[in-house]
């Protein structure tokens, strides 16, 4: 619970680690997907008083499709590190299709070479290059356990990411974040602009399940060429919301699907 205060997420990675591929996996003593996924998404919310877990890493990054099927019947669950790793790591698109097939790069010490594209700079850069998603995996940091991180590499790269997110170039989230923002730019979709009296009147496509699944706040950027920033005034629901002015006549503002009619004057 001090992580999540912390603005951690904690994500579901099984009940015991056993195999999902394994012959035996619905009838051995694991109990197959009732416990795995099931039993082990109610433990996880009883051990930290009603904490609800969105993300779900099969073990060893296998599953077969009934298995996956079984996961989306659960709510609470955004999506998946992809199954079958080996086919699926590096950099996720801009615009990535599918939540339960996110790739993924897992840190390994072999990988730290100038020319490998799975080193830790060299994952960040074209994941900067390619405007996607980078999501690195650590096993652990400056200790004994598998394909540990050297402590001066992880404060390297954290230096590295900060200095990114500091300029701009980059932003960084939990796994939520992220694809609640990707999702609900899609399900949750911006209706053409309607004139009123007052202004502008900005609403969103909300009435879907995915967009309730995935609705977050979103960043909305605006045109204001003959008025200045700070004479705009916006509201969502009769509360007023802030702006930023970004460069002469261009604006953004945050909303949130749910929350009803934007309102730009």
């Amino acid at each position: 619970s001090r992580h999540i205060t912390r603005g951690h997420e904690v994500f579901n990675h099984s009940w015991d680690h056993g195999h999902p591929l394994d012959a035996n996996w619905a009838s051995r003593k694991w109990g197959g997907n009732e416990l795995e996924i099931k039993q082990s998404t109610e433990k996880i919310s009883n051990m930290l008083g009603g904490y609800t877990a969105h993300l779900f890493g099969f073990p060893f990054d296998a599953a077969a499709d009934d298995q996956l099927s079984y996961l989306k019947s659960f709510p609470n669950y955004l999506g998946t590190r992809a199954p079958n790793y080996w086919q699926t790591n590096g950099v996720n698109e801009k615009n990535f299709s599918d939540p339960f097939r996110v790739r993924f790069q897992v840190y390994a010490n072999a990988d730290q070479t100038s020319e490998n594209p799975a080193s830790l700079s060299n994952l960040l850069s074209t994941a900067l290059s390619q405007q996607g998603w980078a999501v690195r995996v650590f096993h652990s940091v400056h200790d004994s356990y598998y394909e540990s991180v050297p402590l001066h590499l992880y404060t390297q790269h954290l230096d590295d990411v900060a200095a990114r997110v500091n300029n701009g170039q980059l932003w960084v989230g939990t796994f939520t974040d992220v694809l609640k923002y990707r999702f609900a730019r899609e399900f949750c979709a911006l209706r053409p602009p309607q004139m009123v009296n007052l202004g502008w009147v900005l609403s969103f496509d909300n009435l879907g399940v995915a967009c309730k699944k995935y609705a977050t706040a979103l960043t909305l950027e605006f045109n204001h060429p003959n008025i200045a920033s700070d004479a705009l005034r916006i509201e969502q629901a009769g509360q007023p919301l802030v702006h930023k002015a970004v460069r002469p006549g261009v604006s953004v503002v945050q909303a949130h699907p749910l929350m009803g009619e934007v309102l730009i004057r």
